[in-house]
């Protein structure tokens, strides 16, 4: 599942992470945050695949070291409340694809950090501002 990938790639990250600083803040928009995280979307990326689906990359930065725990690009299908791992980075490197247990559609369950990106992408069906 993708918390399997996120919990990796956060245990990866903990020896050579970026500051979120280093990157074009005005493209991200914070759609969760908890005592541990904050969560956002990259507005710019927000890309429509057809029948309410769409794909974007999304973020965690650690709340108390600013550092970016886990880039993913993830698609949203609005229809059925659905999200999937497309391709996680490591922040400096390339993309890589999901593993195919992270590519499989899975349920956003309610109150998660998931709804709260679905909800943002669904509420405006398409990019939600930022440069392009």
């Amino acid at each position: 599942m993708r918390m399997k990938v996120a919990m990796a790639l956060s245990a990866a990250l903990a020896l050579g992470t970026s500051r979120a600083a280093a990157q074009d803040e005005t493209r991200w928009m914070e759609v969760f945050s908890d005592t541990a995280e904050v969560v956002s979307i990259d507005t710019a990326s927000v890309t429509p695949l057809g029948d309410n689906v769409y794909r974007l990359w999304e973020r965690s930065i650690s709340r108390t070291s600013s550092d970016v725990l886990v880039l993913a690009r993830a698609d949203f299908d609005c229809r059925l409340g659905l999200t999937r791992a497309v391709a996680v980075a490591l922040p400096g490197f390339a993309p890589v694809r999901a593993s195919e247990e992270d590519f499989e559609w899975t349920e956003i369950l309610p109150g998660s950090r998931f709804e709260a990106e679905l909800r943002q992408v669904c509420a405006t069906r398409g990019p939600v501002g930022g440069p392009r």
